[in-house]
């Protein structure tokens, strides 16, 4: 086996997991936020079911240095540096985002 075919194959792995997980966080918002509209009446709850794909994928392109997020003008997936700045910023908003909605959960009990 040709080791340069390696990290091409590594590489699709990574991409059609961050779209499953694109897809995944799409549908646990319209699930969970149609889910909390019936019973609570926020939507909040459906942007948490969101974060968590979101975490992974942001976690996913600073390990592996590829991202399906893209800049606008950009053709191909981003690597290297680019895909590491759009992961830690997917993860900054994740995890800020998170912070928001459980800190009055906390201080409630």
């Amino acid at each position: 086996m040709d080791t340069n075919n390696k990290p091409v194959t590594n590489e699709e792995i990574v991409i059609k997991r961050q779209w499953m997980a694109l897809i995944a966080a799409f549908v646990l918002f319209f699930l969970a936020g149609f889910i909390s509209l019936k019973m609570t009446g926020v939507v909040k709850y459906g942007v948490i079911g969101a974060c968590i794909p979101m975490l992974y994928i942001g976690g996913s392109s600073i390990k592996n240095r590829v991202s399906i997020a893209r800049l606008r003008g950009q053709k191909g997936y981003s690597r290297d540096r680019r895909a590491v700045v759009l992961g830690s910023i997917m993860l900054i908003i994740a995890i800020t985002y998170l912070v928001i909605v459980f800190i009055p959960l906390l201080l409630q009990t």
